[in-house]
């Protein structure tokens, strides 16, 4: 396997859960076991608290970024809107991946408006530049096709 076989999905805990899930699946059915990774809701990391996730994106060929309605405005518990708050998790994982040159395809789920540069913190303004793929409930299994094969093309090929 290469040093950037991987793909890692970068959700919000909170409300995508599922959704992640079944991105997971339809990229380990495409790519093989053990080339797909994501953080589970409720299991703490190992890293230290209010760590960068750097390290994980050593072997990333690709982050996948799963954005839904609100995405851009939604407010965190403390009712600071969560893409400007540094303590971001999904905000850390974004910028982490840029700065590790791994590439970045936004999903959107269900509807969701595209994320445009001037809307993001400077260090995750990259996730505009590619075109999103879209999840829609009412085409998901043809939405997953077409996710597993940009994934695979990010990839070189990606076959495993």
């Amino acid at each position: 396997m290469g040093r950037r076989s991987k793909v890692f999905i970068s959700y919000r805990r909170d409300r995508d859960a599922e959704d992640a899930r079944r991105v997971r699946q339809a990229l380990e059915r495409a790519l093989g076991a053990g080339r797909v990774a994501m953080d589970e809701p409720g299991v703490r990391r190992p890293q230290a608290a209010g760590a960068a996730p750097d390290r994980r994106f050593a072997e990333t060929g690709a982050l996948v970024v799963l954005i839904s309605d609100r995405w851009l405005d939604r407010a965190g518990p403390n009712g600071v809107r969560r893409l400007g708050d540094a303590a971001q998790l999904q905000q850390k994982e974004i910028a982490a991946a840029i700065k590790a040159g791994a590439p970045v395809l936004p999903v959107l789920l269900n509807g969701a408006a595209r994320p445009v540069a001037a809307a993001l913190p400077k260090e995750i303004a990259a996730l505009a530049r590619p075109k999103p793929i879209l999840l829609r409930s009412a085409h998901l299994q043809s939405d997953l096709t077409g996710l597993q094969g940009a994934v695979k093309a990010l990839l070189g090929g990606g076959a495993p």
